[in-house]
């Protein structure tokens, strides 16, 4: 079978651990014809640059191709119209039998539509991650780029869609009230994550553990990404300050805005217990994750939350709908400094407190985020 992914809502980087990256690769594992369309871009260490190459491959056997975007005017204008010429003619060219499309947030929409309806064999799933906080900030994003311009594209597409999937439930809502969907043709279609065998979970746990002279009786949190206010991470300074004890250990992995690092360099830097480990690989962060028995993320919302759960770690989240509705009571939910004190100083009075956490969470990715089950759901 020929499987198509294409992604032109951001940039695109081999090896990284994002969805597109995952099911693709997995797609091609499953003994498929793979070909990811992807733009110009993509991620080198924490900046966005423009790949050398306009067609590589992955271990899997993935085929990258890289399709610039027609230039608009401004380039402001060009990165939100994603219009990529061609593509049309590309996907004639591939014949896929299955297409999925990452995101209706681009003008070559129509392109693809296009190929779908002259193909009835071809079914056309369409994933989406926009959502209120992340996607529609202020009136312009909303009402201009989001409700008119993609809700437009997404609602021109409906018709050749054999699937809608939504990352979570704020984003099926915002699918329904800005882009005009009915909610009869959204499903729920979790983020997902990998899942280690035992032997290498342990391996991968043992060797940054050690590499960072944690005990194993040690409570281990990790806290990653673009680390800023909206990430909450210097509350999670706050917190370690208020509690002496030298079993609770931080490991951050990423980057710190200038706010945040200034923060952590006067008011963070001097604690042994907290490690800033830096940019790493997904790969890397992998690692880190089975490492740790809380990945904490106490602000925004961040695709390395259902990896962390399919590493076995216990979940320290603000109590998003999303949040919720996927993992009900078992995760840590904190709004506030005095909340992640109160989760602290409960594992710490009862350490088993944290094992059970772990396995619950661990149940739920199982069940519903192992990227090799969501695969299959794309065959179905």
């Amino acid at each position: 079978m020929k499987v198509v992914h294409i992604d032109l809502t951001g940039p695109f980087t081999v090896g990284m651990n994002y969805q597109e990256n995952m099911l693709s690769e997995i797609n091609a594992i499953d003994g498929n014809e793979v070909y990811f369309i992807a733009t110009q871009y993509k991620w080198e260490a924490d900046k966005i640059v423009q790949a050398k190459e306009s067609e590589e491959k992955t271990l899997a056997g993935v085929q990258i191709i890289r399709m610039p975007f027609v230039k608009l005017g401004l380039p402001l204008v060009t990165e939100r119209i994603r219009l990529v010429r061609g593509l049309d003619c590309l996907l004639d060219k591939l014949s896929p039998d299955i297409i999925m499309l990452h995101g209706f947030q681009t003008m070559s929409v129509t392109f693809i539509t296009k190929y779908v309806r002259r193909n009835v064999g071809c079914r056309l799933i369409v994933d989406t991650h926009s959502d209120e906080i992340n996607s529609a900030p202020n009136f312009v994003s909303r009402y201009i780029l989001h409700r008119i311009l993609y809700g437009s594209m997404a609602k021109s597409a409906l018709k050749y869609v054999s699937k809608i999937w939504c990352i979570s439930y704020d984003v099926m809502d915002f699918s329904h009230v800005v882009y005009g969907i009915p909610f009869d043709k959204l499903e729920f279609f979790p983020l997902g994550g990998i899942i280690f065998e035992e032997k290498e979970y342990l391996e991968r746990r043992s060797n940054i553990r050690g590499q960072h002279f944690i005990a194993e009786n040690d409570i281990l949190l990790v806290h990653s990404g673009k680390m800023s206010c909206s990430k909450k991470t210097v509350d999670l300074f706050k917190m370690l300050k208020k509690i002496k004890s030298d079993r609770i250990k931080m490991i951050l992995v990423g980057e710190m805005d200038t706010e945040t690092e200034a923060v952590y360099v006067n008011e963070a830097k001097e604690d042994k217990r907290i490690i800033y480990a830096g940019w790493k690989t997904g790969e890397e962060l992998l690692s880190y994750l089975c490492a740790a028995d809380i990945y904490a993320q106490p602000g925004t919302q961040s695709a390395t939350m259902q990896n962390a759960a399919c590493c076995r770690c216990s979940l320290m989240l603000y109590p998003y709908k999303s949040h919720i509705k996927l993992f009900d009571d078992n995760a840590f939910y904190v709004e506030s400094v005095k909340d992640m004190i109160k989760v602290m100083d409960k594992i710490l009075s009862d350490s088993s407190i944290i094992t059970q956490y772990r396995a619950r969470s661990f149940a739920i990715a199982k069940e519903m985020l192992d990227y090799k089950k969501q695969a299959e759901w794309l065959y179905e």
